[in-house]
């Protein structure tokens, strides 16, 4: 823009200079310093979840027009768990998205080369939860229950087998119940007796009336939640294009966690339903944001290999053929701002 604005000052520079010409009758030829439009790189990034809460600084960064600033145009697709999100990836429909943890690891071991870019919710984005009135205050208490999941591939089918090892349990069903108001009739039906939650459908829950219980414990504080991936092809060929996509999404974080108008300004233009409860679009950033802040310390998007490694174990533990994996080679710290 200021580049623009100093031709246009210098251009009626010289019309004035011409017109002050006595008898002058020299009509001026157009520019040819005119400047072209920015030409910017297109970008396509499958969220594993439809809402614009959970995953807002992608949100806040188009709607604020960090992206632009990073030569970027970016379309935000909400896709429904981190299976679809890595088939739209491998399909070559999109070029980033938000698959967990886990969910990659299986990637790669079926030969998918899909690399984190940045781990943007360190603190983690799920939650195991059971009704107040069960009375069950660990997951040890869930021996022989059936476990909600809002997908049949998502990472949270990962976290809840992952949180009952920690705690003793191997003996459980799971059941596909969606998210939601679906997630709530699963618990009313008494279909379910825990559900594997994200962030915002425990909230959602709540807010319908069902007081919960939050059974995940410590003992895998190392789950965090899902994050930034690109593939491998990509990364390898537009480096300093992920650099300004992830400088962008640092400074959404940054700029959201201090505003929540900013939030609600891109939730208004992508998921407008989701603005019209601002009580309970704020409650679900009350319960999401702190995710987003590692509890380590670490500066924003930063990999951990033991983690990774943590992960990768309790995917062997679970039976999935992942030994092959090596960890260290489907992450990249080395892009972050």
């Amino acid at each position: 823009m200021k580049n623009k604005a100093i031709l246009a000052l210098i251009a009626a520079g010289a019309l004035t200079l011409a017109g002050c010409g006595s008898g002058s009758t020299t009509e001026t030829a157009p520019s040819e310093a005119a400047a072209a439009p920015v030409e910017l790189f297109e970008l396509t990034v499958a969220h594993a979840n439809p809402s614009c809460i959970i995953f807002f600084p992608a949100y806040v960064a188009d709607t604020q027009g960090y992206f632009e600033e990073e030569g970027l145009k970016v379309e935000i697709q909400g896709l429904n768990g981190s299976g679809s999100v890595l088939q739209a990836m491998a399909a070559g429909q999109a070029q980033i998205g938000s698959p967990g943890g886990a969910p990659t690891i299986l990637a790669n071991a079926a030969g998918q080369d899909v690399r984190y870019i940045a781990s943007t919710a360190p603190g983690g984005l799920f939650q195991l939860v059971v009704p107040e009135a069960s009375g069950i205050t660990d997951a040890s208490g869930l021996a022989g229950g059936v476990i909600g999941i809002a997908t049949a591939d998502g990472n949270e089918k990962n976290v809840a087998a992952s949180i009952l090892n920690a705690a003793g349990v191997t003996d459980f069903d799971t059941l596909v119940v969606g998210e939601g108001a679906t997630a709530l009739a699963g618990f009313e039906r008494g279909d379910i007796d825990a559900y594997a939650a994200s962030l915002d459908t425990v909230a959602y829950i709540e807010n319908g009336g069902l007081p919960l219980t939050n059974v995940t414990g410590t003992a895998t504080a190392y789950l965090f939640g899902n994050g930034l991936a690109a593939n491998g092809e990509f990364i390898d060929a537009n480096p300093e294009i992920v650099k300004a996509f992830l400088r962008a999404m640092e400074r959404a974080v940054e700029a959201s966690l201090a505003d929540f108008e900013l939030v609600m300004g891109g939730c208004e233009k992508y998921s407008p339903q989701e603005a019209e409860d601002r009580g309970l679009s704020e409650s679900l950033f009350n319960a999401i944001k702190d995710s987003l802040v590692s509890p380590d310390g670490d500066k924003w998007g930063l990999n951990r290999v033991d983690y990774w490694e943590k992960i990768k174990a309790d995917l062997i533990t679970a039976g999935e053929d992942v030994d092959a994996v090596d960890v260290s080679t489907i992450f990249t710290n080395d892009l972050l701002p």
